[in-house]
């Protein structure tokens, strides 16, 4: 699986769009690969931000601790499905490199959120590698719960959640 957590607005990069279709349908002998990409922290009902908005990506939102959408986190219809993404840690450099003098760092956003997905993903594939990139897909939003009090539609999907917080169970 891979896992982009940073993004861009504009018209894009055809090459770079194609080569992410490509990777999607034609990588690991024509299985495919899931592609995931932050949403953005904008608060933006229907973000534009790339690659996130790029038809072969899954976009990944995050939610928060109370199991809803983060307040900061792009939702609307490009939004495949959340993370946790609230109140994380992780290893920071120390000095003036880092953020801090801390070895590690409290933050919030979808470039926790979307790693984390890409992670069960990947466990999805390291239980079944012959699993195609449409077949996981499928797993994955078949198995993200459906809470925080949304509205899901018929195919399962919500504006504020995509499909779901992603479960690893």
């Amino acid at each position: 699986a891979m896992s982009m957590s940073w993004g861009s607005t504009g018209s894009g990069y055809p090459v770079f769009a194609n080569a992410l279709t490509a990777a999607r349908t034609t990588a690991r002998n024509g299985k495919g690969i899931p592609l995931f990409a932050s949403s953005g922290n904008g608060y933006q009902s229907d973000f534009t931000q790339l690659p996130a908005s790029y038809p072969s990506v899954m976009a990944v939102g995050a939610s928060a601790q109370n199991n809803t959408r983060a307040g900061f986190s792009n939702y609307g219809p490009k939004l495949f499905a959340a993370a946790p993404g609230t109140s994380l840690y992780t290893t920071d450099r120390t000095g003036a490199v880092g953020y801090g003098p801390e070895a590690y760092k409290g933050f919030s956003g979808t470039s926790a959120s979307c790693p984390a997905m890409a992670a069960v993903a990947a466990m999805v594939l390291v239980k079944n590698p012959e699993l195609t990139e449409a077949q996981v897909r499928d797993i994955l939003k078949n198995s993200c719960r459906k809470i925080g009090g949304y509205t899901y539609d018929a195919n399962g999907k919500s504006a504020e959640l995509g499909f779901g917080i992603i479960d690893a169970n």
